[in-house]
């Protein structure tokens, strides 16, 4: 498989941001790569949704999200405005059976995952193995 350029989408803040996130990905993971979308759909609905069913991203903001092809996985980065709805995320306690964003359901769903900080801001970044 030759890299592909990135796919990249804003899913605003909204309680449609499940769905549009479901389009999105739908539009992205096709061909060898979706058999990801449900695992990378996972996680984006961990970010969108608080166990409460609420929007975990309301306020006016949008997640920014970039899935970059490789030739034996895929990455996906999510980048918040600067609200900190990506890394609070990561920084709140729950229990290990919350379906919510959390260093707990990255490490069970991705094969990797990291946190990147620079000049242009923080985002966290999870990849998925294609099937052999």
């Amino acid at each position: 498989m030759i890299d592909r350029a990135p796919d990249e989408f804003s899913l605003p803040a909204s309680p449609t941001a499940e769905v549009d996130a479901q389009e999105a990905f739908g539009r992205v993971f096709t061909g060898e790569r979706a058999p990801l979308r449900d695992r990378a759909m996972v996680l984006i609905s961990g970010l969108l949704t608080s166990d409460e069913g609420s929007p975990a991203t309301e306020g006016g903001d949008s997640v920014w999200v970039k899935v970059i092809s490789g030739s034996r996985s895929v990455r996906v980065e999510i980048k918040d405005s600067g609200s900190g709805v990506v890394l609070g995320g990561l920084r709140r306690e729950r229990g290990p059976t919350s379906r919510e964003w959390s260093p707990h359901l990255l490490s069970k769903v991705a094969d990797r995952w990291g946190l990147v900080s620079d000049a242009e801001g923080a985002w966290v970044w999870f990849e998925l193995d294609l099937p052999e």
